[in-house]
């Protein structure tokens, strides 16, 4: 038997120490849970089954033809190379690949091929880091687009050391990003929505805009 979980919190704790002390316990228990259930079963058979199971489960990442991941960096390569001399060709493809990627769920692009993910984020952290060398509209326009596929590629991604590097790379740079308008991809604010629900324990949280403020509620400036 499992003994029953004893949960231990400091005084007047706060809500989210609250629920990741009772998440934490849940997980034990499940944890527990199975691997009694695992060492129950005295039969290698059944264990055999259940790890060719597990094996199947696991989606393998999608294999492309050689042909096509050469194609796709070479125009990463011509992105590049067009924001010195057409940076008005760079800014429209930016701002495609910006709509594409910030359609994506998070994660949503963990199966896809990781030598064309890498090779694409390699060019988004390049253009977004290193300046042109200009101080125009359109360089600056360049910049703030790229970090916003940056942010688009990682949360899509969902690799934990790419997106530790994008968010190092932009905090340690010069400061050029400052003064720039950067957009929030849709993709950010659909994982700050699943964080939040994940939190709160619902599928659908009120907001401001649909629900209102309560009257006569109590607000915090």
């Amino acid at each position: 038997m499992v003994s029953i979980p004893d949960i231990k919190l400091h005084s007047n704790p706060s809500a989210f120490n609250v629920y990741c002390n009772v998440r934490h316990c849940v997980l034990e228990w499940q944890k527990k849970e199975a691997s009694m259930a695992l060492a129950s079963k005295n039969t290698v058979q059944s264990g055999d089954s259940d790890s060719d199971e597990e094996e199947e489960a696991k989606e393998p990442p999608v294999k492309l033809p050689k042909i096509i991941e050469v194609g796709l960096c070479e125009v990463f390569e011509l992105i590049k190379e067009t924001r010195f001399s057409h940076p008005s060709l760079c800014l429209r493809s930016l701002q495609a690949l910006l709509n594409v990627l910030q359609g994506q769920q998070p994660e949503g692009l963990q199966s896809e091929p990781p030598e064309v993910l890498e090779s694409l984020f390699q060019l988004l952290l390049e253009i977004t880091v290193r300046s042109t060398g200009m101080n125009d509209s359109p360089s600056q326009s360049l910049t703030a687009l790229s970090c916003a596929c940056l942010f688009s590629l990682v949360a899509a991604w969902g690799e934990t050391g790419r997106t530790l590097q994008a968010i190092s790379a932009i905090l340690t740079n010069n400061g050029s990003h400052a003064c720039q308008s950067i957009q929030v991809p849709a993709i950010l604010n659909s994982l700050q929505r699943s964080v939040q629900a994940v939190l709160v324990g619902k599928i659908q949280i009120q907001d401001w805009f649909s629900s209102g403020i309560k009257k006569a509620a109590l607000m915090h400036k």
